[in-house]
């Protein structure tokens, strides 16, 4: 087969990842170091375009996860990456710098192509774009890409997250009334930055809030559910791994009720996350005091953190609405029954006497007059 139908079956094979999100290591995370594994086919024509972008010695690729940097303000340091192929045909690919941004679910993601301000703006890369020949019976195929970090005089002391990503791009042609396409399929490999300096690790939570839900009939079962929002704010330098909980206690201390929200790997500098934890089986104890507590943890490839855990509390109110009213008509039902057990019994009204005092005779009605019965 010609080397242009190999081209064709890899772009025909990229469409198809993009638009089904195949597996494959191009489909993976966009922080994907590992060496990716290869997807089967059929043939040649059907096998999915696999690649990949890991650390490396000028030699080839090597064993870390990532790359890390550590130097002074105004430093130049030269690592390396290796772009991977290991499909059965070459792949042409472009190699460009990034860095990483706070994802609002807490994971990381990757700016744009040219859309760097930070870490990102420090990479020089070696090549824009490599021809990375097809895996053999030798190992899969590489091409080692010199990285050139130049910190900045002026940089903020602690961490920034740069990355090198990996692209394969296929044009997809339009209709009569739709434009052309370009799938890009991308991974990267993450390089972490740590400007020598003071460095200040800090985590604040914030924006904490709950409503509360009866559940069915209004609560009448008793136990509701309790969602809670809070936010997870990095204010300091360094990036730190967080893992938060959550408890929320009735009045005195009383039926408390805990859980833990979701863990976030790596919360940037300034990076801010917002959480929302469900706790279920709730008694309404009319108020519930609800405490957020969040950990600090060391990040991947980052030194060890000494902070005591940010907590931030508020009050919710869990009424118990159709019980209160239950009860309430319970209440009123008894006082009643208890209002007419102490009221008198009711007397049967006397007969009705004249203005004659007692001892003196009443006198007989007068006989009626005589009607005159002589004929007219």
């Amino acid at each position: 087969m010609s080397t242009l139908l190999r081209r064709a079956a890899a772009v025909i094979a990229t469409i198809a990842l993009a638009l089904l999100g195949a597996g494959g290591a191009a489909a993976a995370s966009p922080f994907a170091g590992e060496i990716p594994t290869p997807s089967p086919g059929p043939g040649e024509e059907s096998a999915p375009a696999t690649f990949g972008v890991s650390p490396a010695s000028p030699a080839g690729p090597d064993s870390r996860p990532f790359v890390v940097i550590g130097a002074a303000p105004g430093s130049v340091v030269t690592d390396y990456v290796a772009v991977l192929n290991q499909s059965d045909f070459s792949l042409p690919l472009s190699v460009y710098p990034s860095e990483a941004t706070q994802a609002q679910d807490g994971t990381l993601t990757l700016a744009n192509r040219g859309a760097v301000s930070d870490a990102g703006s420090w990479l020089t890369l070696g090549a824009a774009s490599v021809d990375v020949p097809a895996q053999s019976s030798a190992g899969i195929g590489s091409v080692v890409v010199p990285v050139t970090v130049t910190i900045p005089v002026d940089a903020e002391p602690g961490d920034h997250v740069g990355a090198v990503i990996v692209s394969l791009t296929a044009s997809g042609p339009g209709g009569e009334n739709a434009p052309s396409l370009d799938f890009e399929q991308r991974v990267g490999t993450r390089i972490y930055i740590h400007v020598t300096g003071e460095t200040a690790p800090g985590l604040v939570v914030t924006q904490v809030s709950a409503r509360y839900d009866h559940g069915p009939l209004w609560g009448l079962p008793g136990r509701g559910r309790l969602t809670v929002t809070y936010a997870l704010h990095n204010t300091g330098n360094v990036r730190v791994a967080v893992q938060p909980s959550v408890s929320a206690a009735g009045p005195f201390g009383l039926l408390p009720a805990e859980a833990d929200g979701p863990m976030i790997n790596e919360l940037l500098p300034d990076g801010v996350v917002t959480q929302e934890v469900v706790i279920d089986d709730v008694w309404p104890l009319v108020r519930r005091h609800i405490t957020v507590s969040a950990a600090a943890r060391a990040a991947p490839g980052g030194a060890a953190v000494t902070l005591d855990p940010a907590t931030r509390s508020a009050d919710a109110w869990t009424v118990p609405w159709l019980w209160l009213v239950l009860l309430l008509l319970a209440a009123l039902a008894a006082f009643r029954r208890r209002l007419r057990r102490l009221m008198p019994p009711r007397r049967s009204r006397p007969a009705r006497r004249g203005r004659h005092g007692p001892g003196t005779p009443v006198p007989a009605p007068a006989d009626p007059p005589a009607l005159d019965a002589t004929p007219v």
